[in-house]
């Protein structure tokens, strides 16, 4: 399957952007997206810019063993309203995909 456009901006649209893309992958496999190592790279009272790493990984659902889709980092921005921290922008760089 393909991907989606990016960046997705606002909350909506990267909730369904990543809904529809889960529905239409794990059909075949069971996708699992391990990140880990957040850095803050700017904060304020309102609003955060992250970068974080990213291994994706397919389990298929007949025989077989995992296998690894690639790697890449996340940028996101998040902003702070009314006390609550809410994603506004995702961007994702794969640095490398597998064939």
């Amino acid at each position: 399957p393909g991907f989606f456009p990016l960046p997705l901006v606002g909350r909506a649209a990267i909730d369904v952007a990543y809904r529809g893309r889960y529905a239409e992958v794990s059909v075949e496999a069971r996708r699992r997206h391990i990140q880990s190592n957040t850095l803050f790279l700017a904060t304020s009272p309102t609003e955060i810019r992250t970068a974080t790493f990213l291994v994706a990984m397919s389990v298929p659902r007949d025989e077989g063993g995992v296998r690894l889709l690639g790697t890449g980092v996340y940028r996101d921005f998040f902003t702070c309203r009314d006390g609550e921290w809410r994603f506004q922008e995702r961007n994702l760089t794969m640095d490398t995909l597998a064939r």
